[in-house]
């Protein structure tokens, strides 16, 4: 069993970050395929293309349309991952979308706190995590306790990810993270399951931290 060594003054800070999220806004970034579209166009495989352009426009659709019905948590919108600079420096006009995926010339309520989430990789943190207390021999025959930290066990899986502001990955004990992949399968959830089990994970920490 592995165990999470925490900062001291970790958990304050994710029950602010889960109050800021449940009164403000989560942006949900939308990859657009840029790069795989353009080296298949200058390949000379426009029919490619074209299919992978409608495979990413479908994806995204299935995105939104999952946090129109499964996702009641807090405000959402959505934006390409092509205006990312943009509504990292708060431009939002023009830039951010509804359930429909079509821009939003003014955002109403203005949105003046917000959190990223996307469909992405678990990253490293600095956090880590302790086994269960081993043993070892010693010179003189005996045994000695050894403890021995690992980084995140999830790190490099598949995940429905939340950042800050600053599109830096959020940290434990903030419920930060849903793996797409089940624990003990290789079946991937589909978007209704991920973001539903993101938005009961946010619901349950914000009911026992702050209500």
């Amino acid at each position: 069993m592995l165990i999470p060594v925490f900062l001291s003054a970790q958990p304050d800070i994710a029950r602010q970050q889960i109050k800021e999220l449940k009164n403000g806004v989560l942006l949900v970034r939308l990859m657009t395929s840029e790069k795989k579209i353009q080296a298949l166009t200058e390949a000379g495989y426009p029919d490619k293309a074209k299919e992978a352009a409608a495979e990413q426009a479908e994806e995204n659709k299935e995105i939104a349309e999952a946090f129109k019905s499964f996702f009641d948590f807090c405000r959402v919108y959505f934006f390409y991952s092509s205006a990312s600079e943009e509504v990292k420096s708060m431009k939002f006009s023009g830039n951010l979308m509804g359930y429909d995926l079509e821009p939003i010339g003014v955002v109403d309520p203005p949105v003046t706190v917000f959190y990223v989430a996307e469909f992405g990789t678990i990253e490293q943190t600095d956090e880590k995590y302790r086994e269960n207390e081993s043993f070892r021999p010693t010179d003189s025959g005996g045994k000695e306790a050894q403890t021995n930290y690992y980084g995140s066990p999830d790190m490099g899986l598949p995940a429905l990810l939340i950042r800050d502001s600053g599109f830096f990955q959020l940290r434990d004990p903030f419920p930060y993270y849903v793996r797409t992949y089940g624990s003990l399968s290789a079946v991937e959830r589909s978007a209704d399951k991920s973001v539903g089990k993101l938005n009961q994970k946010l619901s349950d920490y914000y009911q026992t931290t702050v209500k």
